[in-house]
C-alpha cells in the first residue's frame, strides 16, 4: 500500500474540484489495490458519496504513484475526473435511489435502477473524456481572471449607480 498521496494527484484533485464547483464538499483521497468485482484486475478508481453530509471518499489504483510521464498523468487525470463527476452528480443519484425508485413497483425500480446503471458510467467516462481534452488549465485560469474582472466592474458600476440614486 502506497503510504501518501502524490503531490501532483492532489493538484489535479484540487483543480478539478474547484473547475466542477465541488468547494462545499469534504473529498478524501486514498490509494489502494481496488480490486474489479469480477475479481479480473483492478479497477483504477471508484468513489463513495454521501450527500447528506457532502462528503465523497475517492480510492485511486496505488499504480497511480507510479505514473512517470505526461501520457500516464493525462489518464490518470481522466480517472480524477470520472470520479469528481460522479461527487457533482451524487445528489441526484441519491435522489432517484433514494426517492424515485422506491415510489415505483419492484419490476419497475429494478428496470430502472438497472437502466440507471448501465447508462451512467458511459456518460460519466464521456463526459471525463471531453473535459480532459478541452478545459486546459491555462485556459480556465484566463477565462476565471476576465470573469472576476468583469465582477469587479459590473460591482463598482453598481456602486456607482447606487451612490447616485441617493
Amino acid at each position: 500500500m502506497v503510504e501518501s498521496t502524490p503531490v501532483w494527484v492532489m493538484e489535479l484533485v484540487k483543480r478539478w474540484r474547484d473547475l466542477l464547483l465541488l468547494h462545499e464538499w469534504e473529498i478524501n483521497i486514498k490509494l489502494a489495490a481496488i480490486p474489479c468485482s469480477d475479481g479480473a484486475g483492478y479497477v483504477r478508481g471508484c468513489v463513495n458519496v454521501y450527500p447528506d453530509i457532502m462528503r465523497a471518499d475517492i480510492q485511486l489504483n496505488e499504480d497511480i504513484a507510479q505514473a512517470e510521464n505526461d501520457e500516464e498523468r493525462g489518464q490518470w487525470e481522466v480517472t480524477i475526473i470520472h470520479e469528481l463527476l460522479h461527487v457533482r452528480m451524487g445528489r441526484l443519484s441519491d435522489f432517484v435511489e433514494r426517492d424515485l425508485l422506491p415510489e415505483l413497483s419492484p419490476s419497475a425500480s429494478n428496470v430502472a435502477s438497472g437502466t440507471l446503471r448501465r447508462e451512467l458510467e458511459p456518460l460519466v467516462e464521456t463526459l471525463a473524456r471531453i473535459l480532459h481534452r478541452f478545459a486546459k488549465p491555462d485556459e480556465v485560469d484566463a477565462m476565471r481572471e476576465r470573469i472576476a474582472h468583469l465582477e469587479k466592474r459590473i460591482l463598482e458600476e453598481f456602486d456607482a449607480n447606487r451612490g447616485q440614486q441617493t
